[in-house]
């Protein structure tokens, strides 16, 4: 089968279209966030959708032209980045994040991820080419839980949460817990509803008052606010 030129072209256009990786660039730096856009911008397969300093608007921003991903800074004004990820998984669960920031700070890291960012890039050490190939890798499906990450962050975030653990055992040492009661304990820690938590526990939610109700005396607690306060 012969093609016209211009029916091939026609073609290539589609193609490139239907494969154009659209990203969201959300960075209250001004001079960065031109720097970046322009920057994708040069690659054939990337467009810029949207340049946002803040993330205010977010919900109507992607209503008018949805993202395949989101570059996200970590610390811009009034909704930081953290809650902007929040509020993209909820009402975009399609749109993936990625935090894009010069601060590495483990503890930001490890909210972001658990809101629903795949991983963390930092503007000063990661240069253009690697963004955009985590752009790519990103859009085809090909990644993991751990990418894509900064290199030198992946280990250090492994390791805070195995800290991050260990520590919230450590602090029910002197408490003299059961085992059940410790995984109870974990779960409301972790903000879990009593429902959730029985049905995780595989057990009623009576049978999980009754846990409860011998959990508080051995924390001198009386209500879940009190125990959030002992345990933060």
């Amino acid at each position: 089968i012969c093609y016209r030129p211009a029916f091939a072209t026609h073609l290539l256009l589609i193609y490139q279209t239907s494969n154009m990786i659209k990203v969201a660039i959300l960075e209250d730096n001004r001079k960065f966030l031109d720097c970046l856009a322009s920057g994708i911008n040069s690659f054939p397969d990337c467009k810029v959708v949207h340049k946002l300093h803040n993330a205010l608007h977010i919900v109507e921003n992607f209503a008018v032209e949805e993202p395949d991903i989101a570059l996200v800074d970590i610390n811009m004004p009034g909704i930081n980045g953290i809650e902007a990820v929040k509020t993209i998984s909820k009402e975009y669960s399609r749109v993936q994040c990625v935090m894009l920031t010069v601060m590495a700070d483990i503890e930001l890291v490890f909210r972001s991820i658990q809101n629903g960012a795949k991983g963390y890039l930092l503007k000063d050490r990661d240069p253009l080419p690697k963004i955009v190939d985590s752009l790519r890798i990103l859009h085809n499906g090909n990644y993991n839980e751990e990418f894509p990450l900064n290199g030198s962050l992946a280990k250090q975030i492994l390791s805070y949460q195995v800290h991050k653990e260990k520590t919230f055992d450590e602090k029910l040492e002197p408490y003299k817990l059961t085992p059940r009661q410790k995984e109870i304990l974990k779960y409301l820690y972790e903000g879990k509803t009593y429902k959730d938590i029985a049905a995780l526990c595989s057990i009623s939610v009576d049978t999980l008052n009754t846990h409860i109700k011998a959990i508080y005396p051995k924390l001198h607690v009386n209500s879940r606010g009190e125990l959030m306060g002992r345990l933060g």
